[in-house]
Formats: C-alpha cells, sequence, structure tokens
C-alpha cells in the first residue's frame, strides 16, 4: 500500500484466471479504512469471465492501533557507547546525531515536514480518555511524553500537567526530562448548540456523491466524516 492512493482503483491478475479489483478509502475522522473488493474467475481468454464475487462492499477496517507505551526496539541503545565507539565528546554533530537516531530506530518517525495539526487524524476526539489518569507516549523507547488531564467540572476547565522525556540509555535513567506544564488551567471551548447548518447548501445525496461513496451509504456509519466535511 506504500504506493497506493486512497480512493484509486486498482486491478491485478494471476495469470489472467484470477482477477481482483478494489478501492480502499481513509476515513481518518473513524480512524479506519472503507474497502470494496472484488474478485473475477476467467478462464476463457476472449470470452467474459464465468465466476465475480464480492469480496467486501462498503466494510470498514479498523486501523490497527499503535502501543504507545513501548519500550525500546533496540535493547542495546546507548549514547555514551556511541560517542565511546566513534571517539566523540561533547555535544553530536547534526551527521551524528542523525546516525544516532538511526541505530534507535526512530530516525523513520523524525519527517522533515511537521504534522499537519488541522488535520482530521488531529482535531476529533480521542474515545478512551480518562480525567486524571497518567498517561505516557514513547517512542521506541527513546522519546516519551507524560501527561495527565483533570476535567474541572465546576470551572469549565482542563487542568493539565506534562513533561517530555529523551532517553537514550536503554538501561539507564533518562537523560533530560523537561516540563511543559504544570497545573496549566485550559479553558473548554463552549459550543454554540443554537446555530443551525453551517453549510446552507448542504446535502446528504450530494455529499455521497462528492466522496464517492454508493447511495444507500448508511447515515450512522458515516456520521463522523460528515461532520468533519
Amino acid at each position: 500500500m506504500a504506493d497506493y492512493t486512497f480512493g484509486e482503483q486498482r486491478n491485478f491478475s494471476l495469470g489472467g484466471i484470477v482477477k481482483t479489483e478494489f478501492t480502499v478509502l481513509d476515513i481518518e475522522s473513524e480512524n479506519a479504512y472503507l474497502i470494496d473488493m472484488n474478485v473475477s474467475v476467467c478462464t476463457e481468454s476472449a470470452q467474459a469471465c464465468e465466476q465475480d464475487y464480492v469480496i467486501a462492499e462498503n466494510v470498514l477496517l479498523p486501523k490497527k492501533q499503535c502501543t504507545w507505551d513501548a519500550g525500546f526496539v533496540n535493547q542495546n541503545v546507548s549514547l555514551i557507547k556511541f560517542k565511546t565507539d566513534n571517539q566523540i565528546s561533547g555535544n553530536l554533530e547534526s551527521y551524528d546525531a542523525s546516525r544516532f537516531l538511526k541505530e534507535a530506530l526512530i530516525s523513520y518517525y523524525l519527517l522533515a515536514t511537521p504534522c499537519d495539526r488541522s488535520s482530521d487524524l488531529y482535531s476529533s476526539a480521542v474515545n478512551g480518555w480518562t480525567s486524571g489518569k497518567e498517561e505516557v507516549y514513547k517512542l521506541n523507547g527513546v522519546y516519551g511524553l507524560r501527561f495527565t488531564v483533570n476535567n474541572l467540572v465546576t470551572s469549565n476547565k482542563y487542568l493539565v500537567n506534562m513533561d517530555l522525556m529523551a532517553c537514550y540509555e536503554a538501561n539507564g535513567a533518562c537523560s533530560l526530562q523537561e516540563t511543559i506544564f504544570a497545573d496549566f488551567e485550559l479553558a473548554k471551548q463552549v459550543c454554540d448548540r443554537s446555530t443551525g447548518f453551517i453549510n446552507s447548501q448542504f446535502s446528504y445525496s450530494s455529499w455521497l456523491s462528492s466522496v464517492g461513496l454508493p447511495a444507500n451509504t448508511s447515515t450512522p456509519t458515516r456520521m463522523g466524516q460528515i461532520t468533519a466535511d
């Protein structure tokens, strides 16, 4: 799927006998893929296929969730050993830092272009969050984020505490821990529930057509994407 463009119809064939046609849509608001797939069996090259099978039609396939609190993938990661082996004293130059992060198996995740925070992937609500529970997210054990969010119902705010960690020794303490928020009060956004349609011309049938979905697609399964659009 590395070279696949979501929404594009793809076809592939096994010797011309078994033919597969599929389309995959990325439904970010529901953290799932919408899949259509048909398979045909053709035993005559100059005639129509004898058998057609619908394998998947408007099937929502949940995306595999990440293990956010994962430890070190490379159990031998050590910044001290790396500097000793490469006869480095003081801070790492950018080239050496890139080599170390590659050995730590996290360079793949460090993009030159930052994430788009306006994407549906980040702007939608997160299910399963518990007020006051400490959460820890780690990137292959090297970089970590520890935070708690308390719901202050009476003051209509959230109380946020957040620490950032950098750990360069698989068998040692973290080298860096910085406090990003300490008892920070974040005001909740108040909704105006009296408003009508933001888009006065909105039509569900037209929306289905614009995103390439069948007219018989049920409303509940598409609700997250509709509200995002």
